[in-house]
């Protein structure tokens, strides 16, 4: 008796090619970097309102009835630069027009897509097939949907008039289920770790701090502000006193040049240090009480918890004072005529290109900086709003105010962690918010955003869907900009849905806004990047610590994964202009708190960690000699 055995399949014309036997067999490409689709589905435009995500095949065609296909795949667990990204689908009826792959909008669900209700396009075409074989497998380059690790949402459609049929991840054989296939560059052999250039230890009996770090005015020394308690050993001079503001400067092998303290006695903190084309300095901080930090007393800051200004001070190429100004935040209270103290924070001071000074950080209720009163809240201005709002201001380098900006924010507010300025003037900013201004949807979205030389603004980004911050910026001199920082959540960047879990975060946006490229480090182990710099060959250099020893900056984990409770283990990476992983290192572990960081023209990474115990970056060990030391070193990179 003989038997007609039909293979259904779901359209067009038969090809030729169907005729050949099925011959059902597994990838052999299954193994490492192989992902198996984690939703698939096909539509069909003959029954537009019906799901069909549990068929045991995926059909493309477009006559007589049109058929399309969706699938999405978890990309997880790669090191390194992706060199080629395949997807593989097992044919189950042949085509002499394979179909054309698309990237798709990430917002469809496999138990709910239908024809009506299916995603859009992103992007141009990713590879068209050519004719394809019953029994055998399609394979379509979609390296250009596949960067690095992230959620990978893709479509199919016909490309002629002969339809073609695939296994479906239902299908009964799992070596038939569709999968991509990523192939890895070829990781270059781990050299040793490099000793640094120079190491110095600075410090004494008292507890010393660097908050921050910069490049001097000839390309070479570098200046660091910081602070001190008991007392202050940063080189030169022995400081004495309760506490103090001190800013010094060091050579290119790290020798002492000078240092000065400032403001004895008093509450006063520095949080960012810029230095001009002529030498001077410029330095931003916060401060309860009435300093004087060499050119008079500050406007009173009442001391609480809640209260804080923040001081702009100009310091000669000797550091000596020539210029002070303190700023002070107030609610104002209508009803009652009283006025309380707010809180002001200068978080970061850049110079632009013609020697103009910027400054961002936050604040609550209402000030002025010279042009006006700023708002934090400008819809309500008599309600007692504790909702911090960004600000941002341009002074002449004789102190006097360009002008003066400020962004509310929503429930939560925002706060101004980074900023930048370019060659052509422009203005870079970055933090976390949950202002619709800045365009975030949550709170604690991190942001950047771009504003001309004048504060026009010209684009804000928000990570929308994670939570975090940008805590610095490069601009390139193209207009486009990197920023690190650390994140949460599930945000979508260059069409991609991505994950992160107390994750390193490091990217680019082009000049427009438009997405870049983004990576996600860690592997789920918490840690922050909180300094960043580029050399002249456009590499990152990235400074940041972590709680957790397995945290995975791209070249394997970092140290030990037992940290002490409420300690951080410091680390510095570099990566290409791509974001593909150079090197990185552990610093030590150290209390909690911010190694500064410079980056020299040529690539150098210059630190300074605070350490309250004992730190070994270069195999020797550095006993601290009081309650809190430095450690100043150098790094070239191989």
């Amino acid at each position: 008796m003989a038997v007609l055995a039909l293979l259904p399949h779901c359209g067009g014309n038969t090809s030729s090619l169907d005729r050949e036997p099925l011959e059902q067999h597994g990838d052999p490409a299954a193994g490492a970097n192989t992902f198996i689709a984690i939703a698939d589905a096909q539509v069909d435009s003959s029954r537009p309102s019906t799901n069909l995500g549990a068929e045991e095949q995926l059909c493309v065609d477009r006559t007589p009835i049109e058929y399309r296909t969706f699938l999405r795949f978890q990309v997880k667990g790669l090191q390194g630069r992706v060199k080629r990204a395949t997807l593989r689908l097992f044919v189950t009826n042949g085509s002499t027009d394979g179909p054309v792959v698309h990237r798709v909008d990430p917002q469809w669900k496999e138990d709910v897509v239908t024809f009506d209700q299916q995603p859009s396009l992103f992007g141009p075409a990713l590879f068209t097939a050519g004719a394809l074989r019953s029994g055998s497998w399609a394979e379509l380059d979609v390296t250009r949907a596949v960067t690095g690790n992230g959620v990978v949402n893709l479509g199919l459609y016909s490309s002629g008039a002969d339809g073609a049929d695939f296994s479906s991840r239902e299908d009964r054989d799992p070596a038939l289920h569709p999968r991509i296939v990523v192939e890895m560059e070829p990781v270059p052999p781990t050299n040793p770790v490099p000793a640094p250039d120079w190491v110095l230890h600075r410090g004494g009996p008292g507890d010393e701090h660097v908050q921050v770090m910069a490049t001097a005015e000839n390309g070479l020394d570098f200046l660091v502000a910081g602070s001190f308690t008991g007392s202050g050993d940063f080189g030169g001079d022995v400081f004495q006193g309760e506490r103090g503001l001190v800013v010094a400067r060091y050579g290119a092998d790290g020798a002492h040049r000078w240092s000065h303290a400032y403001a004895l006695g008093a509450k006063v903190e520095a949080t960012g240090l810029a230095v001009s084309a002529s030498g001077e300095a410029w330095l931003v901080g916060a401060y309860q009480g009435a300093p004087d930090l060499g050119t008079g007393a500050l406007p009173f800051i009442e001391e609480s918890p809640t209260t804080s200004g923040f001081f702009l001070l100009k310091l000669s190429p000797e550091g000596e004072p020539l210029w002070s100004r303190g700023v002070r935040a107030e609610h104002p209270a209508p009803s009652s005529g009283i006025t309380r103290t707010g809180l002001v924070r200068a978080q970061a001071v850049v110079i632009d290109s013609q020697g103009s000074v910027v400054v961002t950080g936050h604040f609550q209720g209402e000030m002025s900086l010279g042009r006006g009163r700023l708002y934090a809240d400008p819809g309500n201005r008599t309600r007692d709003d504790h909702v911090p709002a960004l600000f941002l201001a341009k002074f002449h380098a004789d102190g006097a105010n360009a002008w003066s900006l400020a962004f509310p924010g929503g429930d939560s507010g925002t706060r101004a962690e980074a900023l930048a300025t370019d060659g052509a003037g422009f203005i870079y900013v970055g933090g976390d918010t949950d202002s619709q201004v800045l365009g975030a949807t949550g709170v604690r979205t991190p942001f950047l955003g771009k504003l001309s030389a004048n504060g026009t603004p010209q684009w804000f980004r928000a990570l929308n869907g994670a939570r975090g911050s940008i805590r610095a910026l490069a601009p390139f001199a193209q207009g486009d900009v990197a920023f690190v920082g650390d994140i949460n959540g599930r945000f979508s960047f260059g069409g991609k849905d991505i994950d992160a879990s107390e994750d390193v975060l490091l990217g680019t946006l082009h000049a427009t806004a438009a997405d870049g490229w983004v990576h996600v480090l860690g592997g789920r182990s918490a840690g922050q990047a909180h300094a960043l710099g580029v050399s002249a060959e456009r590499e990152f250099i990235v400074g940041g610590w972590t709680r957790d020893g397995r945290l995975d900056l791209g070249g394997g984990a970092l140290g030990k994964a037992s940290i002490p409770q409420g300690d951080v283990l410091h680390f510095v990476a570099r990566y290409d202009a791509r974001g593909a992983h150079l090197d990185s290192r552990a610093l030590g572990i150290t209390g909690p708190g911010n190694a500064a960081l410079q980056v020299t023209s040529g690539g150098q990474a210059r630190l300074c960690v605070p350490f309250n115990d004992a730190l070994s970056p270069d195999g020797a060990t550095y006993a601290s000699r009081g309650a809190g030391d430095l450690l100043f070193l150098q790094l070239t990179p191989e």
